[in-house]
């Protein structure tokens, strides 16, 4: 009996392994682990509390800076919106500026989720946010007439990248 608790307590803390501070090895690890690894070295690297970070937090700090993708670029979009007098193109960007809003509001729900280690909902949040930049480049496609900014296409591109990012991570907790 003596030595069955030494033995649960280390197969326990071998299988959280996940789960203590990070260094910049582990953040290494967790990033070889996701589609774009040289994006998420650099953007934990900007965050000093990744070091710190155990991998849930990790996917939070990742998520974070998507969350400031999304409203950056829905505010990008109000400002186009108040600088044009076309009533066709205002109705787009105003699609789009809720659809980046929408983007900002999944990946908040899935910070909570995060929190609250129910990972299998943190992704779908994450997946749902990753969709909704699509859905505005599709009400561009609607409209022969207007051009997708590029600016815009830029920021689309790294907000999905950043969701990439967070999924990779999420997906190393386990949610089956």
């Amino acid at each position: 009996m003596g030595l069955l608790v030494p033995l649960l307590f280390l197969l326990f803390f071998n299988r959280c392994s996940f789960f203590v501070t990070a260094d910049k090895d582990l953040i290494q690890k967790t990033c070889q682990t996701t589609k774009y690894y040289g994006l998420c070295v650099s953007s934990l690297q900007i965050d000093p509390k990744s070091l710190q970070s155990d991998v849930p937090g990790l996917a939070a700090i990742i998520t974070t800076l998507a969350i400031a993708n999304a409203s950056d670029t829905a505010a990008y979009l109000v400002k186009l919106l108040n600088h044009t007098t076309d009533s066709s193109l205002k109705s787009v960007l105003q699609e789009c500026s809720n659809r980046y809003k929408d983007a900002g509001a999944a990946l908040g729900g899935s910070l909570q989720e995060l929190d609250s280690q129910t990972y299998d909902y943190a992704y779908v949040q994450v997946m749902a946010a990753k969709d909704y930049p699509n859905s505005c480049h599709n009400v561009f496609k609607q409209k022969p007439k207007l051009v997708y900014p590029l600016e815009l296409k830029r920021r689309e591109e790294g907000l999905e990248r950043l969701c990439d990012v967070a999924l990779g991570i999420i997906s190393l907790l386990g949610f089956d």
